[in-house]
């Protein structure tokens, strides 16, 4: 139990969520248009020299850097036992030097500027050091702000119409890794792999675990004389089948190929015109003030 535990606290350190502040419209049952923030997952992580955030792509979906706030764990250690005194979040503007999007695949890297690193208080997984294979069977670690865990934290009314901003709560869970030769829409077997997806209550909605990273225990820590928490990142969370309560997650290989692909963009240098991105692209704080409380 209590390596578990230690285990879940290491995972939160490399947890951020993220907050699509481009309002999606739904209608609700009175008929009238209401608009609702979409709130995503993301991995800390830092590959070669470069800090950025690893999530699914479809998570930014309309979003520039100014449209981004974020979800930052603070100091101290998180009450696992008491709900009720759980360290709470705020939500927070980081400065970011480029947003890369993958063309063949759902996933995206929010590349942060080295003031962001120093002041978000996180932990960055360091890639391609600490990513690990999907085991063949076993369970792995997802962590996450699933969606039907929000609550509204204000309505206001802009333009005539009315904004829902949320406050998250986030969870975790073990998911069984399962294997199937029934044929999934987009699956495939060299790039995805599936767990089960296993609500913690009755009713628990997977949506907004997009983006998570999904963490197994390095089972071949050596020359510690005591167990230390090593998670090691098998990949991306990014789609739900509902029918089979499967969740796809981007292998890692595949999430280490997209890095690969993009380090040029991840040195601050964009390839068709040379420019330095870190001068072009500067995370607002556009609706990121530290005013809203997010309950861990």
């Amino acid at each position: 139990m209590e390596q578990n535990i230690a285990f879940l606290e290491r995972v939160f350190w490399h947890m951020v969520g993220v907050v699509n502040l481009v309002h999606q419209q739904h209608r609700a049952e009175s008929g009238k248009f209401t608009k609702w923030q979409e709130i995503g997952t993301a991995a800390a992580c830092q590959f070669r020299d470069t800090k950025l955030l690893l999530t699914a792509k479809h998570v930014l979906d309309g979003a520039e850097s100014a449209d981004l706030a974020f979800l930052i764990r603070p100091t101290g250690r998180i009450e696992w036992a008491n709900e009720t005194q759980r360290t709470r979040f705020e939500r927070i503007s980081l400065e970011i030097d480029s947003i890369i999007r993958c063309d063949w695949e759902d996933l995206a890297a929010i590349v942060l500027s080295p003031s962001a690193c120093e002041s978000a208080n996180v932990r960055f997984c360091e890639l391609p050091k600490k990513f690990g294979e999907p085991p063949p069977d076993g369970s792995v670690l997802v962590a996450g702000y699933p969606y039907n865990q929000s609550s509204i934290a204000e309505v206001i009314k802009q333009e005539g119409e009315i904004v829902h901003n949320l406050a998250a709560q986030s969870s975790a869970f073990w998911g069984e890794i399962i294997t199937t030769d029934k044929p999934r829409s987009g699956f495939d077997v060299e790039s995805h792999f599936l767990i089960r997806f296993n609500p913690n209550f009755e009713g628990e909605r997977p949506h907004g675990y997009s983006g998570a990273g999904v963490w197994l225990p390095n089972q071949h820590v050596t020359n510690l004389s005591v167990w230390t928490p090593d998670p090691l990142l098998t990949g991306i969370e990014t789609h739900y089948y509902e029918e089979s309560r499967a969740l796809r997650v981007v292998k890692s290989e595949a999430v280490r190929r997209f890095l690969e692909e993009q380090i040029d963009h991840f040195k601050g240098v964009d390839p068709k015109c040379g420019a330095t991105a870190a001068k072009r692209r500067k995370n607002a704080a556009h609706g990121a003030s530290r005013g809203s409380i997010y309950r861990q």
